[in-house]
């Protein structure tokens, strides 16, 4: 569990690395499963790729695979047979981040859409935000019987509607009940609407008129950052 944990955790980084030896690109964030770059060009889902780049000073060569990828954001890059000793220096090196310190800013994003869900947590990130996420209920509830988490982002449509339940869960729990909850939700009617007052949802947001940099604004408004 120890280890999963670890790896859910991503911190802004902001550092150019190269890829196969010849395509420079940004990193907009890091974890010890792998990086998010920023970039217009893309390989196939599911290629090994060479990565380097420094560490808090240090140069560090890693094989990745290609996870998935996002037009006008960038493409997930997964690290693939981490030595000991490379695992050992991303960890002490995310540890090290103030965001993934420190406990007024860690929010976790819940969402079965992984291009929405990557395009929402990477824009928290870019803003100095301790990030995770969660594709499935089970998953989002095991983060955050782990981690302190401050504020909520939920599809409540996810998984048939169960990301209700979730945050109706979250606001009824007696050690969850100060979390903040947002649902950010494809619709909203009137129906929609008392649904998530009954669910305790703190506010209430339409996707279509959330983009990334407003979901950003309303986070930090409630973190008070």
């Amino acid at each position: 569990m120890k280890d999963e944990r670890r790896r859910d955790i991503r911190v802004s980084f902001g550092e150019d690395i190269l890829i196969n030896n010849s395509m420079k690109v940004r990193a907009l964030t890091i974890s010890e499963g792998g990086l998010y770059v920023h970039t217009g060009r893309f390989f196939p889902v599911g290629t090994i790729v060479d990565v380097s780049f420094r560490l808090a000073g240090e140069k560090l060569s890693l094989k990745a695979r290609v996870q998935h990828s996002q037009h006008g954001i960038g493409m997930g890059l997964m690290f693939a047979d981490l030595t000991e000793s490379d695992r050992e220096r991303l960890t002490h090196y995310i540890k090290d981040r103030p965001c993934a310190t420190v406990a007024g800013d860690r929010v976790l994003v819940v969402d079965d859409n992984a291009s929405d869900r990557t395009m929402y947590k990477s824009k928290l990130i870019l803003d100095g935000l301790c990030v995770f996420e969660a594709a499935t209920i089970k998953a989002a509830l095991e983060v955050l019987e782990r981690e302190h988490i401050n504020l909520l982002v939920v599809n409540p449509y996810m998984a048939k509607s169960e990301g209700f339940g979730l945050l109706a869960s979250v606001a009824e729990h007696p050690d969850f009940k100060c979390v903040i909850r947002l649902a950010l939700a494809p619709r909203g009617t009137p129906e929609d609407m008392k649904k998530a007052d009954e669910a305790g949802v703190t506010e209430y947001l339409l996707r279509m008129s959330t983009s990334p940099a407003k979901l950003s604004e309303r986070v930090k408004a409630y973190l008070k950052k």
